[in-house]
């Protein structure tokens, strides 16, 4: 029996350092996916935020939610010729979602 609990212990004692480290180095980790309220202040937090989705010039605001694991996004993004916009829609991690960029209409996780 002593050994079946030393073993329990080190499981824990495993568990708790890989939580630890994963919090050390910045990665987000959810049980159950992400809430629409971080992945709302994901989009919020985006370099595309600033020129997609916008009440007074688009046809259509962010509209965030959340499929699985991911954040989604169907958002209006300026290109480089006034007036003109792509609708887009985006899937992926709250992470890439805060890293998002409009590069000429079109959503990309890196710079344009």
């Amino acid at each position: 029996m002593e050994i079946i609990s030393k073993v329990k212990k080190s499981v824990f004692v495993t568990a708790m350092l890989a939580i630890a480290g994963l919090g050390i180095y910045g990665i987000t980790v959810y049980a159950d996916g992400p809430s629409l309220s971080a992945c709302e202040r994901a989009w919020a937090s985006s370099g595309a935020s600033n020129s997609c989705g916008l009440a007074q010039v688009h046809n259509v605001l962010a509209t965030i939610s959340v499929v699985g694991d991911d954040c989604k996004v169907n958002v209006d993004c300026s290109t480089s010729t006034y007036g003109n916009y792509r609708n887009q829609t985006w899937q992926g991690s709250v992470d890439d979602m805060a890293r998002l960029n409009n590069c000429n209409g079109y959503l990309k996780v890196q710079d344009c």
